[in-house]
């Protein structure tokens, strides 16, 4: 009976630590939208451009974190996101970010491309570098 109390107890103290431990440990989520005037590269005429975007940061690690984003959008000419692919980089000067986006309107068929590269230095708490490239492909 002794050895059954002690594995219960053992059992609903793991029980209680691994709650507490995954509670401590949810990400932060973060939902925004941003609207942004643009000039079609395919037509020439202005529009907006939105951009949605989720973001989940995990923290809790020794000497890092994981960060989740989904990102999606839409224009006021009819084209939405199709996909892309980014990278992100970061270290104590500063954080650079790149990334490609194929966007398309499903009712002609046009697309066009969207190129950036955003840097931000840390010691100067400045954006150093932004470049954002729209072409029709």
């Amino acid at each position: 009976m002794k050895k059954l109390s002690v594995a219960l107890v053992l059992v609903l103290a793991s029980m209680t630590l691994g709650t507490a431990t995954a509670s401590a440990d949810e990400p932060i989520r973060f939902e925004d939208s941003i609207d942004e005037d643009y000039v079609n590269p395919c037509t020439g005429e202005e529009g907006v451009w939105t951009t949605d975007f989720s973001l989940s940061i995990h923290e809790g690690h020794k000497n890092n974190f994981v960060l989740h984003a989904e990102r999606s959008g839409s224009t006021t000419d009819g084209f939405v996101s199709v996909n892309g692919t980014e990278s992100q980089v970061q270290n104590k000067n500063g954080w650079s970010f790149h990334f490609m986006e194929v966007w398309e309107n499903p009712e002609t068929g046009d697309r066009f491309q969207i190129r950036g590269r955003l840097k931000f230095n840390f010691n100067n708490d400045n954006a150093d570098n932004i470049n954002i490239v729209f072409r029709c492909i």
